[in-house]
């Protein structure tokens, strides 16, 4: 059952799921906005929630995957084939309207005056398509996942693994519906970031931490930075190689490292490369203080030529330990824009509040929140599984702080919890 348009939650509660997040004070900034350097921005693209031509765009799932259990609540990795709905939202009115029902999941890419989607199916049938804002005109692309866009959507990368060759692909995709393979070698290891002018790449020949490569989305011609520094010594697994920022013709890049089976982290370094120079690969050293967060790695920015440790990413939403959401400005400085969002559990009914997604798009923050229940016989070991109540998409005024909530989606509550288990415990 659906229900359109409805007026502001207040004092709904909400928890992360994930990382820590660290708090501070800064004058109001809009986040999400246009990013520097780009023309022709498309506010949110390649997120959940994406706003072109006057409206925000977005996936609702429907009654059938509302039934579905996942681990975490992190319903994105249900691995039963569900489906759901492409919505827009046009953002004077707020009025809704469901566009057209797909298979899709994760982010949603706008280039070419079309949208950009992806499958995962239990059948191995993964694949990526573009579709027309109505749903028709389905073509597919090749590779079978998304990795990345540029803000305007001129190009985007896809790829995934052969079913034939079991080799790592990736496809440079434009606005115009045209692609390239960047590189098909037993070399390509792992996506490291979609740049200003390049895709790039990690690259390895053997047992190595690996080399950064560049592709040129023009010509697809590769540029070999050099090899990549170990982040801990006796490294025996590759890091997670991802680009942070350009500036100055410069690139700058991540490397975090990871142990053991449920890859606790580890420690990061740094690098920059000058822009479509071979072997100019440097390691750098972020100034400021990093956080004392142990489970990731502290959020850095670029910024007059010096990488800066700072509060979190430029340009984003979270939710901070106090139940604040905000976003973090410019400088990476957080901003509290509205309270008594914190953890909250309903003991009468077994239920939980649970934030998913929460995204900063054009002055406006958009949170996917929902009730949902513990079910016991779908955990793996201590890994909980949770099966969703009631699903809300709200949009809060970075300015004050006021909430709407522009899309809810429920069940019959004695129903849920039968399904659930006869005996609920809420974790």
């Amino acid at each position: 059952m659906y229900r359109k348009k409805l007026k502001s939650l207040a004092g709904i509660a909400l928890f992360m799921l994930s990382a820590l997040i660290f708090t501070g004070s800064a004058k109001v900034n809009a986040a999400g906005m246009q990013e520097k350097n780009i023309e022709k921005a498309i506010p949110g693209n390649g997120k959940h929630f994406v706003q072109y031509n006057g409206h925000i765009y977005f996936r609702i799932p429907s009654e059938d995957a509302m039934k579905l259990s996942a681990i975490w609540g992190d319903y994105e990795d249900i691995e039963e084939d569900s489906t759901g709905s492409i919505v827009a939202m046009d953002t004077d009115t707020l009025e809704t309207e469901i566009l057209f029902e797909d298979m899709s999941r994760g982010p949603i890419v706008i280039s070419g005056d079309r949208m950009i989607l992806s499958t995962n199916q239990t059948s191995g049938n993964d694949n990526v398509y573009s579709v027309a804002f109505d749903g028709s005109d389905s073509k597919d692309l090749p590779g079978t996942y998304i990795y990345g866009t540029q803000p305007s959507g001129k190009y985007f990368v896809t790829g995934g693994f052969g079913s034939k060759d079991h080799k790592l692909h990736f496809y440079i995709c434009d606005e115009d519906g045209d692609y390239k393979e960047a590189v098909s070698s037993d070399r390509l290891y792992d996506y490291a970031g979609l740049g200003e002018s390049q895709l790039f790449c990690v690259t390895k020949e053997d047992e190595d931490s690996g080399s950064l490569s560049g592709f040129d989305l023009v010509t697809g011609e590769e540029t070999v930075y050099g090899k990549l520094p170990e982040v801990l010594e006796k490294q025996t697994a590759s890091c997670v190689v991802r680009r942070i920022g350009e500036e100055n013709g410069y690139v700058y890049l991540r490397l975090s490292a990871y142990k053991g089976s449920t890859n606790i982290y580890a420690g990061s370094k740094y690098v920059r490369a000058k822009c479509c120079e071979a072997d100019s690969l440097e390691e750098v050293t972020p100034s400021g203080t990093a956080s004392n967060n142990e489970r990731f790695a502290s959020p850095v920015m670029v910024k007059n030529g010096e990488l800066l440790y700072v509060d979190g990413t430029p340009n984003t939403a979270s939710l901070d330990a106090e139940g604040y959401v905000g976003f973090y400005d410019e400088d990476g400085i957080f901003t509290k824009v509205a309270s008594g969002y914190e953890t909250a559990s309903d003991d009468e009914t077994d239920t939980r509040m649970a934030a998913g997604v929460i995204e900063a798009v054009d002055g406006y923050i958009y949170v996917i929140q929902n009730k949902e229940c513990h079910v016991p016989k779908d955990d793996i070991n201590l890994r909980y599984a949770y099966k969703r109540l009631e699903t809300w998409f709200i949009r809060i005024d970075e300015k004050n702080g006021e909430s709407e909530t522009i899309y809810q989606m429920y069940k019959d509550l004695q129903k849920f919890i039968t399904e659930c288990n006869n005996v609920i415990r809420i974790k």
